[in-house]
């Protein structure tokens, strides 16, 4: 899963990994990691190409290549990204040195098509491999560039119905849950598997550096994934997609564990120590072995397919509706935030996600249910006059610069008319609030009313 060499433009380096006697009795792919970027800082080649030079790629693209600059101005070239097919399996791998998520998107989706196409019939299996694992256990889990991928690219594998990603970066051993794109808010416990107050996660003004994530005013953070945890060894035609984050089969080095309990995790391994992980494939089966040194198995999954689902991968997908989501979001916009910029960018922000989220083609319901929630863990931090917004007026009738939309108008017409209902709950809202420009806390009575108001609704298929 990349980094086999230390250093890239270290031509020794390379012959001490390919002489290894298990390379030269079996086939195997690779992928670029962040080392084979490196070049020494004495190498006077105007172009390192080491990567390129010693491992072939098949069904190559121009998408995801790279070409580094190095501060001694050399440059170190990596190409981009390609697919193999094996038996029912297609494998697609990527080169993450490269961020841009669109060409990794574009890459995945017409190499399916090709490959499909070329084959006659869906596979049974799609996995795709890159070295920066989104999830994973040691100390590169919540880097920033880590964060980035694993926001944009967990989508682009669930539309794809990527089956499995394997990754390295952070030399441990890892196995997510099923996973789902979306945020979701959870207790800092809960979320990281340690107490707030914990030294380890090294909290500082509602900021933990260990996780790189805010506390929000309602103690909860903000995650990226939501696991389904089937709480199982062995599963069928699951939902979701798997990320493994393997280790350090040669025990060359080993990355400090920063908790094995976070939210994505169902199996972590931090015992610092050689592991090797066993794939088998064939058409209706995915399992794994994970070994120690000794050939102990010291984890083990399976993920069973039938037919149907290999035809239709789509055939599990819940029907979902929008509309809760929808009308929360049109509820916290009648509330007028204290005006600050601070205050109003962590206000515009909080709604502008989830309306990304309302807008998404391609969507879960749990991640719709769980933006609300995300929506009321933001606006907690959120300053807010007491009183709704009165569109009655043209000045009230400006929300974030853009005009309220004509039904909200209306809407809030029928309010005033019913003032004395409206005055009510703004004492309401008062007495909930022991300052009263803060308040944000009664949005959780309008999401409890939102939550029985909707409970009749029809549920929409998603298109």
């Amino acid at each position: 899963m990349g980094d086999n060499v230390q250093v890239a433009g270290f031509e020794g380096e390379f012959d001490y990994f390919l002489n290894n006697p298990i390379f030269r009795e079996r086939v195997f792919s690779t992928i670029a990691g962040n080392h084979e970027l490196k070049v020494d800082k004495n190498d006077t080649s105007q172009e390192n190409t080491a990567f390129a030079d010693h491992f072939y790629q098949p069904n190559l693209t121009e998408y995801g290549q790279t070409l580094n600059i190095n501060d001694d101005r050399t440059k170190t070239f990596i190409p981009g990204d390609y697919y193999y097919t094996y038996g029912d399996t297609l494998f697609l791998n990527l080169n993450t040195n490269n961020k841009n998520s669109l060409e990794h998107k574009t890459f995945i989706e017409e190499a399916i098509k090709e490959a499909t196409k070329k084959r006659g019939s869906n596979f049974s299996w799609k996995v795709v491999s890159f070295h920066h694992a989104p999830y994973s256990t040691a100390t590169h889990t919540e880097d920033k560039d880590i964060l980035q991928r694993r926001h944009e690219l967990v989508r682009i594998f669930n539309e794809n119905d990527i089956d499995i990603v394997l990754g390295g970066h952070d030399h441990i051993y890892a196995r997510s849950k099923q996973m789902l794109a979306g945020e979701q808010a959870l207790e800092f416990e809960k979320a990281y598997g340690i107490k707030e107050s914990d030294k380890n996660a090294k909290v500082e003004n509602n900021y933990t550096s260990t996780y790189n994530n805010q506390i929000y005013k309602n103690g909860k953070v903000v995650v990226d994934g939501i696991g389904l945890d089937y709480n199982r060894k062995e599963v069928t035609n699951p939902r979701g997609t798997l990320f493994l984050t393997l280790a350090s089969a040669s025990g060359s080095k080993f990355y400090n564990p920063i908790g094995e309990q976070q939210w994505f995790v169902n199996k972590s391994l931090d015992d610092r120590n050689q592991l090797l992980t066993h794939f088998t494939f064939n058409k209706n089966q995915f399992k794994l072995e994970t070994m120690d040194p000794y050939g102990k198995i010291i984890d083990h999954y399976t993920i069973n397919k039938t037919d149907d689902f290999i035809a239709n991968p789509n055939m599990n997908d819940q029907s979902i509706t929008k509309a809760k989501l929808a009308d929360y979001i049109s509820e916290v916009e009648k509330y007028k935030p204290v005006d600050n910029k601070d205050n109003l960018n962590l206000y515009e922000k909080s709604l502008a996600s989830a309306k990304e989220v309302l807008n998404n083609t391609y969507t879960s319901q749990e991640e719709l249910d769980a933006a609300i929630e995300v929506l009321n863990t933001r606006l907690s931090s959120v300053e807010f006059l007491a009183k709704k917004v009165e569109n009655n007026t043209k000045v009230s009738k400006e929300i974030k610069g853009e005009k309220v939309p004509e039904s909200n108008i209306r809407k809030d017409k029928k309010i005033n008319r019913t003032n004395k209902k409206s005055t009510n709950i703004n004492k309401k809202i008062s007495r909930k609030s022991n300052n009263p420009k803060t308040g944000i806390a009664n949005l959780t009575g309008v999401y409890a009313s939102l939550s029985i108001a909707t409970a009749g609704l029809y549920a929409i298929k998603r298109k």
